[in-house]
């Protein structure tokens, strides 16, 4: 937090300021406090003030008071409180979804790939669960995938995680039918995530047996002709 105290007349009084922040002293006597690291630089006509804070809590309301006086013959004072507002959180995001949502004609191997995270505070690992057709294929309780997707990989990217589901060949999808993915993840602040797409797995190949003539040139000719 910076705070700049100023006075257009004559000097501020260092040893005269004091700073709460929530009631908690932050600077007294012109000295920052332990609990909150200061840094105090000379500006034009007063001080800055940077002040080093506990992270306050999203969608609080955070109290600030500031008194000092000059250093005219009058010793002029003041005394102001003001306030302001911590953001609210926003929830989750899953993104980056490849296949994208309704993709068709998917091949029946492709790995499936998604980013989870945050805006403002991270992504809880442990509250990541993933169902690829309705079957729990990552527990973020337990840190594992299961059976058929073992070559899996999470990586840690801003605030969030990539995934790249890779399926073993018992749990390749299915030739002209959907795949259900559903994301469920929560942040450091409870908001929470659920989020579901579905592609479509290219049509397989139909078998077709074909009359194969077997014989002298003579005989195929014939036959054809």
């Amino acid at each position: 937090m910076v705070l700049e105290i100023l006075d257009n007349a004559g000097a501020v009084n260092l040893s005269s300021v004091n700073i709460w922040i929530n009631g908690a002293p932050a600077v007294v006597n012109g000295v920052g406090q332990p609990a909150f690291p200061t840094a105090i630089t000379t500006v034009s006509l007063g001080y800055r003030f940077v002040i080093g804070h506990p992270d306050f809590t999203l969608g609080s309301t955070v109290y600030v008071r500031a008194a000092a006086q000059d250093t005219s013959d009058w010793q002029s004072q003041m005394d102001e409180v003001y306030q302001f507002g911590i953001g609210t959180d926003t929830d989750p995001i899953v993104a980056n979804q490849d296949p994208s949502p309704g993709s068709i004609n998917v091949n029946k191997d492709a790995p499936i790939s998604f980013d989870v995270y945050d805006l403002e505070t991270d992504v809880v690992p442990e509250s990541i669960m993933v169902w690829v057709r309705g079957l729990l294929v990552y527990d973020g309780s337990i840190g594992e995938f299961a059976a058929g997707w073992v070559e899996s990989v999470i990586t840690r990217i801003a605030k969030g995680y990539h995934f790249e589901l890779v399926p073993d060949r018992d749990q390749y999808h299915r030739a002209g039918e959907q795949t259900g993915v559903r994301v469920v993840a929560t942040d450091e602040t409870a908001r929470s995530v659920d989020a579901s797409w579905v592609f479509t797995a290219a049509e397989g190949i139909p078998l077709r047996i074909y009359r194969m003539l077997i014989g002298s040139v003579r005989d195929i000719d014939e036959e054809i002709g």
